[in-house]
């Protein structure tokens, strides 16, 4: 039992064009690989999203949405609670110019893992003092999972952090050249494949004005929506429970209203940002979104600027919806622009009932030039993302050659 929970499994990287995932699985608790690559990658994401997110998308592995990164890297899974001691270990054998590390809380942090990370890497500054540390910390749902200051204390070292898909504005604030935003990407862990080049339809033709299609009981503002219904054009289909997984049925369905619908609607559920908004992009829909969240509930009020990471910020310092009382500015955090990031041509509203007066502009607005403009605009900022952890790499890889000579 020990063994299985201690395993370590090893892929290896190349630097070839196609950079396929190469090697065979290790058995042993040691794991040890050979320090051939730049960046030693310590993944610790069960499901394999953050992998397939960063290194993958549109099932080209190695790169970010078929787009290659110029170091070569590799990558070990680790699993069990005391895999982040196996972690530093690993990298005190291998002795990598960067360590980047793939963390999961999206459901919080009731192992510790921050604090062992936190003790971890003191102890790794002596005794690897050669290896550069970054991050990609998924951050949890609620802001109330994880305090900002533990965050903080656990990667207070390490060079660059990537908040994966959901942005907390109160780290950004403090120090928005370290705490920087990565996209959440699209679901293939549950069903979503990105559809072939050339099989969008235009948007001009498009039957179904607007439509959304997903889980009530996530959404407050479901009967707001359903509402919606009764507009012409909109479809409005809810299912009572999430699903883990779904059926092929809905999964089928899911995917005919995004290939069919000129705008896709995207409400808040658990958090404000959803896998849907890029799989909508992806289909060839305009992700229609309410930017800022309810700070009513601040149990998402530290994601309040989420919608930046597709180059939409809220007012710098105005909340859309001013916070209860008792949700304080430092709870909520700044509104952090990143000028690298190209504004979405998305459609934003106040609340969704303003579709309603929306809905003749935006049907004008729906043209084939408009659609190309927003794949035009998804190909760029890919590339921004991808960019961007090309240069942090390459930074922490001059620091390492530094500490090195």
């Amino acid at each position: 039992m020990t063994r299985l929970v201690a395993r370590i499994c090893l892929f290896l990287v190349t630097r070839a064009s196609s950079l396929t995932l190469q090697g065979a699985g290790e058995q042993s608790g040691d794991g040890h690989a050979p320090a051939d690559a730049d960046v030693l990658v310590l993944n610790f994401d069960t499901k394999g999203h953050m992998k397939r997110t960063v290194f993958g998308g549109f099932e080209e592995p190695g790169g970010f949405h078929g787009l290659q990164y110029s170091f070569g890297y590799q990558v070990v899974e680790f699993r069990g609670l005391s895999a982040v001691t196996k972690a530093f270990g690993h990298i005190e054998k291998v002795k990598p110019r960067l360590a980047l590390w793939l963390l999961p809380f999206f459901n919080g942090d009731g192992h510790g893992m921050l604090a062992n990370f936190s003790s971890g890497h003191r102890a790794a500054r002596s005794q690897s003092s050669g290896t550069r540390h970054g991050v990609f910390y998924w951050p949890p749902e609620r802001c109330d999972r994880i305090p900002p200051n533990t965050v903080e204390d656990a990667f207070g070292d390490v060079d660059f952090v990537f908040q994966f898909g959901y942005q907390d504005g109160r780290l950004a604030a403090k120090d928005p050249q370290k705490y920087l935003p990565w996209p959440l990407g699209t679901a293939g862990w549950r069903s979503w494949r990105t559809p072939p080049a050339g099989s969008v339809a235009p948007l001009g033709g498009r039957a179904t004005f607007a439509s959304f299609r997903g889980t009530r009981s996530t959404r407050s503002g479901a009967s707001q929506l359903e509402k919606l219904g009764q507009v012409p054009g909109v479809v409005i289909e809810f299912r009572d429970k999430w699903a883990q997984n779904d059926s092929q049925a809905e999964a089928d369905r899911y995917k005919e209203l995004l290939a069919t619908s000129q705008y896709a609607l995207s409400p808040p559920g658990h958090n404000p940002n959803c896998y849907r908004i890029q799989e909508a992009v992806e289909s060839g829909a305009i992700p229609v979104i309410l930017p800022g969240t309810n700070l009513q509930h601040n149990t998402t009020a530290c994601y309040n600027n989420w919608s930046g990471l597709y180059g939409l910020p809220v007012s710098s310092g105005i909340p859309i919806f001013q916070p209860r009382v008792g949700v304080s500015r430092a709870e909520v955090g700044d509104a952090t622009a990143y000028p690298w990031i190209p504004t979405a041509p998305f459609r934003t509203l106040k609340t969704f009932g303003d579709l309603v007066g929306s809905a003749e502009g935006m049907r004008t607005g729906a043209t084939d030039a408009t659609g190309r403009q927003l794949q035009s605009w998804y190909k760029h900022w890919r590339r921004a993302f991808h960019d961007q952890l090309e240069q942090r790499v390459k930074s922490s890889l001059a620091l390492s050659a530094l500490a090195r000579e």
